[in-house]
């Protein structure tokens, strides 16, 4: 499914940007890795993939999910 990641906060730049779309097969879910692959930032290369921290806290909120990882604090959105 098609989603938009959103980064609310976290105390690293790994991700790089404030905002990913892009694709993933499963949404967080407590205790599971987050991931997604997007469009690379560079593009030398193939494709951008991002994992996550196992899960700590997700909050389902309509078509968004607000979620906690060990570093981080996302918001994810479907899109399709």
């Amino acid at each position: 499914m098609k989603v938009k990641l959103t980064r609310i906060s976290s105390n690293h730049r790994n991700l790089r940007t404030d905002e990913v779309v892009g694709e993933t097969e499963d949404l967080p879910e407590v205790g599971h890795l987050f991931i997604m692959t997007a469009p690379p930032l560079d593009p030398a290369n193939a494709i951008r993939s991002i994992v996550t921290t196992p899960v700590r806290v997700c909050e389902r909120i309509g078509d968004e999910f607000d979620f906690h990882t060990r570093n981080s604090h996302y918001r994810l959105r479907v899109l399709e």
